[in-house]
């Protein structure tokens, strides 16, 4: 229980303009290493030019340098282009080719195991709306 209360104290002691951003799960990957590097991966992996990606990488991390105290709303422009680029890398990842998949367009399937189906759902949420797409074997939150 400690670690939601801290965890609390830690979101109330956020500036507002940090609590308003949309994209505030990328500016929260200043505390976590693991996490800069999933994004920064990310961004080298993307289909962006070589000077481009060298640019939003030094832009996101001034942002995480800056982070949570001196964030601004404009930082918001950076943040947005970095989960185009991640959400992009989720969707090319989902093969709805694969066995299983009988009917992407009206979410049927079927697995050699059985037959399950795909379910989206609104998950309401403070700062952005998700969408959940869940079946029995894997659970995708995708950032909209």
């Amino acid at each position: 229980m400690k670690e939601v209360a801290d965890y609390l104290e830690l979101q109330a002691s956020l500036p507002d303009v940090v609590k308003a951003s949309p994209y505030s799960s990328i500016a929260f990957a200043a505390t976590d290493n693991e996490s800069q590097i999933a994004y920064l991966t990310a961004i080298d992996e993307s289909d962006l030019e070589k000077e481009d990606k060298e640019k939003l990488k030094a832009d996101l991390q001034d942002i995480w340098k800056r982070y949570p105290d001196k964030f601004v709303v404009a930082d918001n422009l950076v943040l947005r282009d970095v989960a185009e680029i991640t959400d992009k890398r989720l969707i090319a990842s989902m093969n709805l080719n694969e066995p299983g998949v009988d009917h992407p367009d009206n979410c049927e399937a079927s697995s050699s195991g059985g037959s399950y189906e795909i379910r989206w759902a609104a998950i309401p949420h403070k700062t952005s709306p998700f969408i959940l797409l869940m079946d029995l074997r894997t659970v995708f939150m995708l950032e909209i």
